[in-house]
């Protein structure tokens, strides 16, 4: 059934019969039950995911094997928690590096406190600014052949 009721019955049709059973189901062999979780596990399992690995990003496909082995090996709270956490940082990672900015020479306006004479120059920032995108920052300025004076304009940042 699709219902609530169906989902609450069966569990608890499967939990009575496991504990009525109790005494009948130790006397069956181990390997008997790896044997039909291994059948239950490779009739359950879509085989034709596997071609999709070639096709989704190298991060994302290292982030299912590694969850993969991480709930095989220890348990499936452990594995997402895993992958949660690398997610998250394969994500910052890919948004600190994508980061431009495009450079001009600037004329600016005479007035009182502006000289004229004096070069300017500046950076037009594109992409995210935060924490993670610090050291392709730094790398976007040149500050020993900058003139003295620039502009940052952060409006794309």
């Amino acid at each position: 059934g699709l219902s609530k009721l169906s989902g609450m019955s069966m569990a608890m049709f499967l939990g009575l019969g496991i504990v009525s059973a109790a005494p009948l189901l130790g006397s069956v062999p181990v390997a008997a039950l790896v044997g039909v979780m291994l059948l239950v596990c490779q009739s359950t399992f879509s085989w034709s995911s596997l071609r999709l690995l070639g096709k989704i990003p190298k991060l994302d496909a290292a982030i299912i094997v590694l969850v993969s082995a991480v709930t095989v090996k220890d348990d499936l709270a452990k594995g997402v928690l895993l992958g949660t956490i690398c997610s998250a940082l394969g994500f910052a990672w890919k948004q600190s590096t994508s980061i431009t900015a495009t450079i001009s020479d600037v004329i600016m306006a005479p007035t009182s406190t502006i000289d004229e004479s004096q070069p300017w120059k500046s950076y037009a920032l594109n992409g995210p600014l935060f924490f993670g995108s610090t050291q392709q920052f730094a790398t976007l300025f040149a500050p020993k052949t900058d003139p003295q004076h620039i502009v940052i304009d952060f409006t794309n940042a």
